[in-house]
Formats: structure tokens, sequence, C-alpha cells
């Protein structure tokens, strides 16, 4: 009830198209049938705001530009196919990282992945491969998060996580520039205080109180510990040594 309307609202101050979220108390025939999540419907309202419905929009879930996967996108709007899925996957698996740069909006990839390392987003795009949109036009695509229900659990969650076929092309190339806008991220978006008081007056409204401690103590504490972890490692040559391996990585990753 609490960590998806949260979650689009920091992507959204973080400069990341966000669907719009709230709540609604929801009665059939004249029975309270409880609150709802209401989420901003992405093929039309938010398609239209965002994008003045321009360029292409899919939808990921266990989806990922890799050669069994690709086919996996669903196409939400009336376009020519997965061709310029298949640039990307193309450019991932030959290593072309300045073709990459023309086919995606690394800017906004790299907010994108940050936030998502940020609020904990195991099961987004990075993190699982799940749960995400993206949009297509061109000046490149541009994520967009889905169902971010799995966010604010433990604040000792991983820093950045690696599982994705485009998180992997760009590290650990863009590894400076992702501390950096974690950094950011840090600075000019995670206000404790103004989080802490979002949680306290909305989960008054939609009356949930069994999350909001856990919620509360993952705001509390996860700027200490990724501060510990962007410290502890060496992040100008933290893969002289290691790869990308499970087991076989820096602490702080997951791959």
């Amino acid at each position: 009830m609490l960590n998806t309307c949260l979650a689009y609202k920091i992507f959204r101050d973080a400069g990341i198209p966000a669907p719009l979220c709230n709540w609604a108390s929801v009665t059939v025939n004249g029975e309270d049938m409880g609150t709802y999540i209401n989420v901003e419907d992405m093929k039309t309202d938010f398609f239209e705001r965002a994008f003045n419905k321009q360029g292409n929009l899919y939808e990921g879930a266990s989806s990922d530009f890799a050669p069994e996967l690709t086919g996996t996108f669903e196409k939400k709007t009336k376009n020519d196919g997965l061709g310029y899925i298949y640039k990307v996957k193309d450019a991932i698996e030959a290593g072309d990282i300045e073709r990459l740069e023309e086919l995606i909006d690394i800017d906004k990839f790299i907010t994108f992945w940050a936030v998502g390392g940020l609020i904990g987003n195991w099961d987004g795009y990075s993190g699982n491969t799940n749960n995400y949109y993206f949009h297509e036009s061109d000046s490149g695509l541009v994520f967009i998060p889905w169902g971010p229900d799995s966010t604010f659990g433990h604040p000792k969650r991983n820093a950045i996580y690696l599982k994705s076929a485009l998180s992997r092309a760009l590290f650990p190339k863009y590894l400076k520039k992702y501390r950096a806008e974690m950094s950011r991220l840090l600075r000019d978006v995670w206000n404790e205080s103004s989080l802490l008081e979002w949680v306290f007056e909305y989960s008054e409204l939609v009356g949930e109180h069994s999350g909001e401690v856990r919620v509360f103590y993952f705001i509390y504490n996860r700027r200490r510990y990724l501060n510990v972890r962007m410290r502890r490692d060496n992040f100008q040559n933290i893969f002289d040594n290691h790869t990308i391996q499970e087991g076989n990585c820096p602490n702080w990753i997951q791959p």
C-alpha cells in the first residue's frame, strides 16, 4: 500500500518518467471493499502526459536484451515491431558501448538504475529483468518503473544491481557516473524528513500500519549503509582483480 506510490514519487523526483499514483476507497453494491492502489494507466493517460503519445511504448516482464528473451517484450503501442530492441541486443552482444550510447538515453538510464539501487528495487529491470516499461524515440530508449512493490525492504540491500544485460554491458565503464548519480540522489532527492513525513501521512490515510515501521527503518538507515559501501570499495579499479561472476565480485554488487 505504501511502497508503490512512494517508489513512483522518488523516481519522478529524480527526473524519471513514472506513473501517478494514489489510493481509492472501493465499494461494490454498497459493500466496502477497502482501500486499493490507483495507478495511472500506462497506455493512455501516462503515455499522453509523459510523451504526448509520440514514439513507442513496451513492457518488460522477465524480459531482457538477450537472444532468448528479446521476443518477450510486449508492444503497447502501434509500431513496426521489435527492430529497435534487436539493435540494442546486437550492440550488447558486440560489446559496442558507443552504439549503446546512441540507442539508449544513457543519462536517464543511469538515474533509473541508481534510483532502483537507492530504494532496493530488487525486482526491477537491473535487479531481476522484471517490472518495467521503456519508451522508444529518436532520442533513445527511456526506462520507466512499473510495479515497484518489492522496495524499501532491508536497508542493507545491495547498492547496485547487475542482473540485466544492459546494466552489465555498461559496467564498469559507467561506475564513476553511477556513483556520482547516487551521490546526487542522496543530496537532492533522498530527504529523510520529508520522506518520513510522507509515509506517516499516507499510512494514516490508507490505514497501513503493518508496513510503515519497515519503510521508516529503511528510509532512516539507507543513506548510512550506501555511504559506507561506496566509500569502502575502490571505485577506480574495482575490477582489476574481479570479474562480474556470482561469488567473485565486491560484496556490494548483486550479479
